[in-house]
């Protein structure tokens, strides 16, 4: 390797080995950023239909349980039709 030629096996071994090494790296850095992404999506899913739900509960029993009505009110259906 000193003289800048090839010397056989062993810096082709050596140039697969760390091929191999920054493959398998890079691929597990994508894994845990892909896995990253996944859980933080399905955490704010989880939080938008929390909140979704929460809202609607809410909305509900303030017209269901004093008008008796079965549908909610305007403020509650305004509430839901918000982001």
């Amino acid at each position: 390797m000193g003289d800048g030629r090839n010397s056989g096996p062993y810096a082709c071994a050596l140039a697969f080995a760390f091929a191999y090494a920054y493959a398998f790296a890079f691929a597990y850095a994508f894994a845990f950023a892909f896995a990253y992404a996944y859980a933080f999506a399905y955490a704010y899913a989880f939080a938008y239909a929390y909140a979704f739900a929460y809202a609607f509960a809410y909305a509900c029993a303030g017209s269901c349980a004093i008008d008796g009505n079965a549908m909610p009110s305007y403020a509650g259906s305004l509430a839901l039709s918000l982001p």
